[in-house]
């Protein structure tokens, strides 16, 4: 899949026009990650956001050591992870890993923001769709949080 292709697709770039997305796609480039293998690590440097093109992710938090690890999100074509190191540059607060054999778009924060800040329109759009993003993974969280917390209290027997 070209570059472009996988940039028009996602929610993060896919409002851009023509030109801007090309300016983007000078900066990217198409990874390929093996199933089963870690593709960045939970408390890693923030340097890179990805778009997944083919495959499937998973977002995993670590429990107990090092070796466990729980799901909590699975990605999908064109879907953006690790976007988060855009705002802050904070270390990850997640590990994903390839479920499958993976083709992904990878774009360096470094260079992300310096385009970002040389064209503010561009730098506009992206943080825009980013805040919607990331909006959207909150109510999800959110929705989730709640179902937990509302199976703890039936387990426990505070609902009647």
């Amino acid at each position: 899949m070209k570059i472009i292709d996988i940039l028009k697709n996602s929610d993060l770039f896919g409002e851009l026009s023509e030109s801007q997305l090309e300016k983007i796609s000078k900066i990217a480039e198409i990874r390929n990650c093996e199933k089963d293998k870690i593709i960045f690590d939970e408390g890693s440097e923030g340097n890179e956001i990805f778009i997944l093109a083919s495959g499937r992710v998973a977002i995993e938090l670590k429990l107990y050591d090092e070796m466990t690890a729980e799901k909590i999100f699975q990605t999908k074509d064109n879907e953006v992870f690790g976007e988060l190191c855009l705002v802050g540059g904070h270390r990850r607060s997640a590990r994903t890993r390839a479920l499958d054999d993976v083709e992904m778009l990878s774009i360096a924060r470094n260079k992300l923001i310096e385009l970002m800040d040389a064209d503010p329109a561009i730098g506009y759009k992206i943080m825009t769709n980013l805040a919607k993003i990331a909006a959207s993974k909150l109510r999800d969280t959110n929705l989730a949080l709640r179902n937990i917390l509302m199976q703890q209290k039936f387990l426990f027997g505070e609902i009647h």
